[in-house]
């Protein structure tokens, strides 16, 4: 890790590839996904500098806690980070772009939450989830009650739609990630043999 921050200067080519280029200018621009790309970076550096440490806080419980529900792991900030990381070893990049997908529902979510319903941001950051999802997964048909829920402008629908497809979005990562994820933390901590 230390070598490629030498060599490149910051985390986004190790980290985020060729997803700190958006192809759509609407994400350049977009307040969520700045939002959760600085979130982002924040978690990297803190993972940088829990890895210098020991390597953050992998105990065996932490590890039981994380295996147990793929809900255990989106909840804590630093299972998510170990969890993005190992979908960055591995090249998933589908589920990568589901996890970051998940905390840009997230995102939306909290910041509806705090805003006034007839706030404009809302209506831009729900067109901006559609377009994320359009370009980088294939959320077409998850997307349909979402872009009904938009042309209504009800707040109240947008964020149930959101909801919907952040809950969808988890299930994709259950099924494939999550499991190859929960049996390289059980092998790191010595409580899986590899004929498992």
């Amino acid at each position: 890790m230390q070598e490629t921050i030498k060599a490149t200067g910051n985390y986004s080519s190790r980290y985020l590839g060729d997803r700190s280029t958006r192809r759509s200018p609407v994400f350049q621009r977009s307040t969520i996904y700045e939002c959760c790309i600085i979130e982002h970076y924040q978690l990297l550096i803190m993972a940088e500098c829990l890895s210098r440490v020991g390597g953050g806080n992998s105990s065996p419980e932490n590890v039981r806690r994380w295996t147990e529900n793929l809900s255990n792991v989106l909840g804590s900030p630093t299972a998510r980070l170990r969890f993005r990381n190992y979908l960055i070893l591995r090249e998933l990049e589908n589920e990568q772009a589901l996890l970051e997908f998940w905390e840009i529902c997230s995102r939306f979510l909290l910041d509806a939450s705090t805003r006034a319903a007839d706030n404009p941001e809302n209506l831009k950051m729900a067109q901006e989830i559609v377009q994320f999802a359009k370009e980088n997964i294939s959320f077409d048909a998850e997307m349909n009650p979402l872009n009904y829920a938009i042309a209504s402008g009800d707040i109240k629908n947008i964020v149930e739609a959101v909801s919907d497809a952040k809950k969808i979005s988890a299930d994709k990562l259950k099924d494939k990630g999550y499991p190859e994820f929960c049996r390289y933390l059980l092998k790191e901590a010595g409580l899986l043999r590899d004929g498992n």
